[in-house]
């Protein structure tokens, strides 16, 4: 059987092992959420994460590093917006979600890459 486009690969791999070992959803659900929720923590103090027939995975601080670059300017670029007058409240609301992702995405990069202030230029913390 396929995985019907609008069902998630998550969504999918437990129905398949729920039918297969005649298990309750519910229960191969929450062992797989546990287990990607762990890995997860694990991968925000460690480098890497090994799942077992899944995969290695690995953060990489060139990679980070360039995220987090990115992510000053999407910062510098949602403030700005945020300061024009004749934004409608609409698009107010959505910029200022963005805003605070980026920032949250920020904060969890310095942690990773171990920078301790706000900086605009972050070349060299690779080395």
């Amino acid at each position: 059987m396929d995985k019907p486009i609008s069902m998630s690969v998550k969504d999918y791999l437990c129905r398949m092992m729920s039918i297969k070992t005649n298990t309750p959803l519910a229960t191969i659900d929450s062992i797989v959420s546990h287990q990607f929720e762990a890995a997860n923590e694990a991968l925000k103090t460690n480098k890497s994460v090994e799942l077992s027939g899944f995969g290695k995975f690995v953060f990489k601080t060139k990679t980070a590093t360039k995220k987090l670059e990115k992510a000053f300017f999407k910062r510098d670029y949602w403030t700005e917006l945020l300061k024009d007058p004749s934004l409608t409240e609409q698009k107010r609301i959505s910029t200022t979600n963005k805003l605070n992702n980026t920032l949250k995405e920020i904060e969890a990069l310095k942690t990773k890459l171990n920078i301790n202030e706000l900086q605009g230029d972050i070349r060299g913390v690779e080395k």
